[in-house]
């Protein structure tokens, strides 16, 4: 197998990010692919991999630049072949966030772990996938990140969200939810929010999914009724520490929600869901128009590939010892 890397950096990532990323990039080894363009990562994968479909991708950045490498990896049909690890330098950084923190912990990754991802509309998300609300506050705060740039992340969120409560707005959808068992439930009506989840968290650390889990084969589904916004100001917190769900609930199909949020948000557990969307998608972070779409999980399609930089150094340093011509 001729695992070729190659480390993706942004040449305009600014606050020495870029130096950052090219100081672990000469500690990994591999070659470097500067980007010409916000579109360029899927592009660029998806072409390396018609060149050599086992190529290892590093990528600097947040959950949007993740996005673009998996859907590369994922369009280019050789996604059993190649494989991608990233390294949090993006303003939302919330699959790195759970994989490092949470996921990772107990795993064996000696050869990398193989993900689940959602696919809807051609497009895939290995993170969450959400409508309404949601996503009209990723819009704002990309708005205000824009606007003003010494805005953090996490505080560009949280402003965002403010906002987005003075134009509050529903949307119609029907709702086909397909579980594991194959059994089909219809369901209708007015939504203030809708997130399809194949990890736990988006918005900069909202736990929205706290028993989602990217390996499992199904997908977290939680869709929001429209609910006054002083009522919905009372409950945010709530919604972000993930404490709206009661986990020792957990079934097959769904997980019970806390007394506060009875009647408001609904967790269910499925295999596919096919709905009406506010009129844009988000994956990921990164937002699209989309009406009816059918969002559904492929199992174990992707492999994620860990690293630890200290290992990768000592590794480095035995090749040096061994051969000095070699350097690090």
């Amino acid at each position: 197998m001729n695992r070729e890397i190659y480390n993706i950096i942004n040449p305009v990532a600014g606050g020495g990010k870029k130096v950052y990323a090219e100081r672990i990039a000469a500690q990994i080894g591999g070659k470097v692919y500067y980007t010409v363009d916000e579109n360029d990562i899927e592009r660029f994968v998806i072409n390396q991999l018609s060149k050599n479909p086992y190529t290892h991708f590093v990528i600097y950045g947040g959950d949007g630049s993740v996005n673009c490498c998996v859907n590369g990896i994922m369009k280019s049909g050789h996604s059993k072949t190649a494989c991608f690890t990233a390294f949090s330098l993006g303003s939302g950084n919330d699959f790195l966030t759970y994989m490092n923190e949470e996921y990772l912990i107990d795993k064996d990754c000696e050869d990398g772990v193989l993900l689940d991802v959602i696919k809807a509309d051609d497009r895939y998300s290995i993170n969450i996938l959400n409508t309404g609300f949601d996503c009209t506050v990723v819009s704002e705060t990309a708005r205000l990140r824009k606007k003003h740039n010494l805005l953090g992340g996490k505080l560009s969120y949280t402003i965002g969200v403010l906002t987005t409560l003075f134009k509050k707005r529903t949307f119609h959808s029907d709702m086909i939810i397909t579980y594991t068992d194959n059994s089909v439930e219809k369901v209708s009506g007015d939504y203030l929010l809708l997130a399809v989840c194949n990890c736990q968290y988006y918005g900069g650390g909202y736990k929205a999914a706290p028993v989602a889990c990217p390996d499992d084969g199904v997908l977290d589904l939680i869709y929001v009724n429209n609910i006054p916004r002083l009522k919905l100001l009372s409950i945010l917190m709530v919604y972000k520490t993930g404490s709206h769900i009661i986990k020792e609930t957990l079934k097959d199909k769904s997980v019970e929600t806390v007394d506060k949020f009875k009647g408001i948000l609904t967790y269910r557990r499925c295999r596919s869901v096919e709905y009406d969307t506010a009129g844009e998608l988000c994956y990921d972070g990164e937002i699209y128009k989309a009406g009816r779409v059918k969002a559904e999980i492929e199992r174990k399609v992707i492999r994620y590939m860990p690293m630890d930089l200290k290992s990768e150094r000592v590794k480095a340093k035995e090749k040096a010892t061994a051969n000095p011509a070699m350097s690090l």
